[in-house]
């Protein structure tokens, strides 16, 4: 019986590989919107140097695995390459050998679901995007899920024992503005609670005060019970995604709304205005039947 197994190592690849090509769209904008503060660019009439860009970021995915490789490595963490495939509860058998634990968490990812249409062996998947070695002229993108909305904006061991808690999984989208959410939707607290209070607030950030148009954000705490604990955290716009990290803690740690109003806000920044949203913007109360 092995107490740590880890079948097959989590890939780093394909999350460190978007998120390059996210600052390099990232990059370009800020580049775009340089002369409205008075910033001379030179005109770029080549745009992204996409050689020194793959090379680069090819270089440091693989050193990103190799740092988890070692890392794994020094946790005592078995690493098993190969097929497997379950031969009971508590066995996996990889090629042809069988290894045991008493707990097997399946991680397997996925795949993206090629159209049986003519010309679809015509198109590429994302990782054959990424393969890319010159950047293609145009590109149409199939799909609707986190991948094709992120390429879509781009082409367009301290505490050994701790555990994880999964009730509420903070995610981001790296989307041009990102969007990132933790907790419950409106709608999900609606369902679930007799009292729930909504603040809501969107405004242009300080980024784009000198230019003629750019992102808006917008900011959403859902609330619920007497005491408006705070159970969602929804926001869309530059930076949302490192904010959302730190808030998300205090959701998890249960914090209410009043927690949020005695915070101090840094000013002038976006993240303030998650602490100075005064006023619901609705409220749902379910009345109890006498």
């Amino acid at each position: 019986m092995i107490p740590h197994l880890w079948v097959e190592l989590v890939s780093t690849r394909t999350a460190f590989r978007k998120i390059i090509m996210w600052y390099d769209a990232h990059l370009s904008h800020a580049v775009k919107d340089a002369p409205g503060y008075g910033v001379a660019v030179k005109p770029i009439s080549e745009g992204t140097d996409w050689e020194r860009l793959v090379t680069g970021r090819r270089h440091y995915t693989n050193s990103i695995n190799a740092y988890w490789k070692g890392y794994v490595n020094e946790l005592g963490i078995h690493h098993i390459t190969g097929k497997g495939r379950f031969v009971d509860t508590h066995t996996i058998r990889v090629d042809r050998t069988d290894y045991r634990a008493e707990h097997i968490a399946v991680a397997t990812g996925g795949r993206p679901s090629i159209p049986n249409i003519p010309g679809a062996n015509l198109g590429i998947d994302s990782d054959g995007f990424f393969d890319l070695d010159a950047m293609p002229r145009k590109v149409a993108i199939i799909g609707s899920d986190y991948i094709a909305v992120e390429l879509a904006g781009r082409l367009f061991d301290n505490q050994p024992q701790a555990k994880l808690n999964y009730d509420n999984i903070p995610t981001v989208i790296f989307s041009h503005p990102p969007a990132g959410s933790i907790g419950l939707t409106e709608k999900e607290a609606v369902e679930r609670h007799s009292r729930v209070s909504v603040y809501e607030t969107s405004f242009t950030p300080i980024r784009y005060a000198l230019n003629d148009d750019g992102f808006t954000t917008a900011m959403k705490l859902v609330c619920v019970g007497d005491m408006e604990q705070v159970v969602g955290i929804h926001m869309v716009g530059d930076g949302v995604d490192e904010m959302l990290q730190g808030f998300s803690v205090a959701l998890k740690m249960g914090a209410v709304k009043a927690d949020f109003d005695s915070t101090v806000a840094i000013h002038p920044t976006s993240s303030e205005e998650l602490v100075t949203m005064k006023k619901p913007t609705r409220m749902h109360i379910l009345e109890s039947a006498a």
